[in-house]
């Protein structure tokens, strides 16, 4: 059997349904980020009292959610990939943020 009898196979539905994938390898990117959203935010203030993630944001958990009363505060965490069969999974230490923050978990997912 030479390689043009083999079944071709493809990394996402955009690929199979036009007949060809994109060059290149597999990639999985990961991201999260502290938003704070409103009107007169106090920088100097926010910068002060969180000055890298998890850890500086656990001990500002009270000031974080006075802040919901006048700003939307939420964590974005964003999945990147190349391929639509792929997955993540998210430790349950992880979701101790979320629970601290009454906000909900949210990803965008985006595959390319």
């Amino acid at each position: 059997m030479d390689d043009s009898d083999k079944p071709k196979m493809f990394r996402t539905l955009r690929g199979f349904l036009d007949g060809q994938e994109a060059d290149g390898p597999n990639y999985f990117h990961f991201s999260a980020a502290l938003r704070i959203h409103g009107d007169a935010l106090p920088f100097e203030q926010i910068g002060q009292a969180l000055e890298a993630l998890w850890a500086v944001v656990r001990p500002a958990i009270g000031y974080l959610k006075g802040l919901k009363l006048r700003c939307k505060v939420n964590v974005f965490c964003g999945y990147w990939s190349n391929c639509d069969t792929a997955g993540f999974e998210v430790p349950h230490t992880c979701l101790e943020l979320f629970t601290a923050l009454e906000v909900p978990f949210g990803v965008s997912v985006i595959i390319a």
